[in-house]
């Protein structure tokens, strides 16, 4: 069976995807060094300081070392830059601003730059490099934001922004420095809003107002909130100013669903940016107001607020529901929200009080939220029959969409109602309403599950002549049920090779689940276990299908394999990046520590941290995270104690959440001083005050503290005379 698969991946679907890829644009990824915030000794404004934190170096490692770097260039002749510089060296602001405004920069074709990198000699005399570009101008931004742009002959940075976003050469950065630079000289509406404006405008343009994910110090980050001065600008405009224009509410409804800056956070950015005392007191002051006004209607603080509920008690989110009922405005969301919290935790009743309350209040719920009751019922702890809230559904008068139809069907195969299930999926093509893609593969997992895997083909079939197409999820679902028959059924092992070459013929490509399963399958199922050149023949499949077999493929296959319990095959992958020359990242070891430390083996997880030191593998808080934990969990104190020391020299950045795990774990092991002592430090370090105040997290630091050991923790701390309740 294992030649069987090694020759379909390896020869058909290695032709077939060839013959379908076309050569990729060379291109590099440039990710700007940043330095953390809470730096001890300050540094002066520059382009390079701001609003990023530092990218992790396995992220860099991550680019494949085959791939020909060829940086992007523009067409400007490198003179204008030497210029360019040479104004700014005479501290000439003027000039330099004359000088760029004439300047006309032109991206070139792709021809144009293959010519120029074919014949540096003789073409780049009228191209400079992006980094080259980069560094010029965020100097030039740098000086001109450190200078008194109200006097005479210095010209608005903003004009100067508005010019590069016309070149194509801006960047979101620029205008967080700047909107950091006029929060702090100014609090008028005419001085902020324009700024404001135009950042908005840009970052909405380039789909990155909030970077990937919008993010604080807490949870467990130790990558800077990008969007701060976003943030802090609007906080000045809204509750400062009383300003509401089109870029405030624009930016308002993304940060509802973003998490936003703690008060210790904009602290420590006020004062890094050199912010008065007074001004930084005051913005404190309006997160504070903002974090009370907008507890229900953000809906990142609530999901937290509700999890935090959750997991006290249901008496606890019980008395935080009832605050929400006792404010204005209430959205269906935050009623919904309430109530599949209640449904996790089996207080059924509450839970349909939600939905009850909701409608009492005159609120009329939408298809979403009959969605969410639906799925709330589906995935309730007694599995609630989903029925009856259907046929109330359709009685109100609300019509079904897909997702309503979807979330039925899947319920009902997920309790193993089998025809019921097929008979609504049925009923939903009598109604007029398509299947997509996703209730197929909905269908197919719930048939699955249960081992239905004639009706899945058939189910398969019936989309097919509707003209439903399958898509990677739908295979990976089909290959995850197949790959455990594997042992006992022939047939089912040849059909696995028919969707691979179903999979070649439509086009899909492959993802690393797909390979991970193929490869879990093999090392639990094959009889006899797969040779490494099996595997080497499955890589090469990947490597054919235009997946980059990087240290992140090989990571995240890690990962999956010992997150089964494949430890064998896990090692396999080890070896194969060992005689590839791939070097482990910081997520590579702290998947291997997190295995190691979770079956209690100190010994062979010392042996990873040893080998990570030995080859001076850069670092991130995970790793920190993950050895410290690690070491408590096994009661070894004095290891645990050596790395938060050095957690604490080395300045590494870790949330309250992964402190409060550290607590947590020293309690379960009865290390009830060491745990004191931390949180002693924590206060001295400014990280928690003693009073109880401050965010979520905070105050949940707090509530583990005083559940310790019944208490025992909490009143040393009271007797040192460190908290104050």
């Amino acid at each position: 069976m294992s030649t069987a698969l090694r020759n379909v991946c390896i020869t058909c679907l290695r032709s077939t995807l060839r013959s379908r890829r076309t050569p990729h644009t060379a291109a590099v990824l440039r990710f700007p060094r940043r330095a953390p915030l809470h730096t001890t000794t300050p540094r002066p404004l520059s382009a390079i300081n701001i609003t990023h934190q530092p990218v992790d170096d396995d992220i860099l490692g991550t680019i494949g070392a085959s791939v020909p770097v060829v940086e992007p260039l523009f067409k400007l002749p490198p003179k204008d830059i030497i210029t360019l510089k040479e104004h700014l060296e005479a501290g000439d602001l003027a000039a330099t601003y004359s000088h760029f405004m004439g300047i006309k920069i032109a991206i070139p074709t792709a021809e144009e730059v293959k010519t120029a990198y074919a014949q540096p000699e003789t073409s780049m005399a009228d191209y400079v490099s992006d980094t080259t570009l980069q560094t010029a101008l965020g100097q030039f931004v740098a000086a001109l934001l450190a200078a008194d742009w109200k006097g005479a002959g210095t010209p608005h940075p903003l004009r100067l922004l508005e010019r590069m976003e016309e070149m194509g050469v801006c960047k979101g950065e620029y205008y967080s420095m700047l909107l950091i630079e006029t929060i702090r000289r100014y609090n008028t509406k005419g001085e902020i809003l324009p700024v404001f404006d135009r950042a908005v405008g840009f970052s909405v343009a380039e789909s990155n107002m909030h970077g990937v994910v919008l993010e604080t110090m807490e949870p467990e980050s130790v990558k800077m909130d990008m969007a701060s001065p976003y943030f802090f600008a609007y906080l000045v405009l809204t509750r400062d100013l009383r300003v509401k224009e089109e870029s405030t509410l624009r930016y308002e409804h993304v940060i509802r669903h973003s998490p936003y800056p703690s008060s210790n956070y904009a602290q420590r950015f006020m004062e890094y940016h050199k912010f008065s005392p007074e001004d930084t007191t005051r913005i404190v002051g309006l997160l504070g107001e903002y974090a009370e006004d907008t507890l229900f209607t953000n809906y990142y603080t609530l999901s937290l607020e509700i999890s935090q509920a959750q997991a006290k008690s249901p008496e606890d989110l019980q008395e935080l529901y009832k605050r929400m009922v006792s404010t204005s405005p209430r959205t269906p969301d935050v009623y919904t929200r309430f109530m599949t919290a209640f449904f996790e935790l089996g207080r059924n009743t509450e839970a349909i009080t939600c939905w009850a309350d909701m409608t009492r209040a005159a609120i009329i719920p939408t298809v979403v939220q009959w969605n969410e009751l639906l799925r709330a019922y589906s995935r309730s702890q007694d599995k609630l029959p989903i029925e009856p809230v259907w046929q109330m559904m359709i009685r109100s008068g609300c019509t079904p969409d897909h997702h309503c139809w979807t979330t039925r069907i899947h319920a009902l195969l997920d309790n193993k109602k089998i025809a019921a299930g097929l008979g609504a999926l049925r009923e939903m093509q009598a109604s007029g309403t398509t299947p997509t893609t996703a209730t197929i593969n909905a269908t197919l997992d719930g048939l699955l599950k249960h081992s239905y895997i004639n009706e899945a083909m058939a189910v398969m079939d019936t989309a097919s002549r509707l003209g439903i197409e399958k898509d990677l999820v739908t295979y990976n679902t089909i290959l995850k049920t197949l790959m455990k028959r594997q042992k006992t059924d022939t047939r089912t092992f040849n059909s696995i090779l028919a969707l691979t070459r179903e999979m070649q013929a439509s086009g899909i490509v492959p993802d690393i689940t797909t390979v991970t399963l193929i490869l879990d399958g093999m090392y639990k199922y094959a009889m006899p276990a797969p040779k490494l050149e099996t595997v080497l023949g499955i890589l090469q499949y990947v490597e054919d299908a235009g997946i980059i077999t990087n240290i992140v493929t090989f990571t995240t296959i890690l990962h999956a394999l010992l997150k089964e319990g494949n430890e064998p095959a896990a090692m396999g992958i080890l070896g194969i990046m060992e005689d590839r020359g791939i070097v482990g990242n910081s997520t590579t070891y702290t998947v291997l520590l997190q295995h190691y430390f979770a079956r209690g083996d100190v010994v062979s997880a010392e042996r990873v941290i040893a080998e990570m030191e030995a080859k001076r593998v850069p670092t991130d808080a995970r790793v920190y995270r993950e050895i410290v934990l690690g070491f408590a969990n096994a009661r070894e104190a004095r290891k645990m104690q050596f790395w938060l020391a050095r957690i604490r020299d080395r300045h590494v950045v870790l949330g309250l959440l992964a402190y409060m795990s550290f607590l947590r774990a020293m309690e379960r092991k009865e290390l009830l001083l060491e745990a004191k002592n931390l949180v002693a430090e924590l206060m001295e370090r400014g990280m928690v005050g003693g009073g109880g105040e401050g965010r979520v997290n905070e105050r949940e630091f707090w509530d583990v503290v005083r559940e310790m050991a019944g208490g025992a923790v909490f009143r040393e701390l009271e007797k040192e005379g460190r908290v104050h309740y």
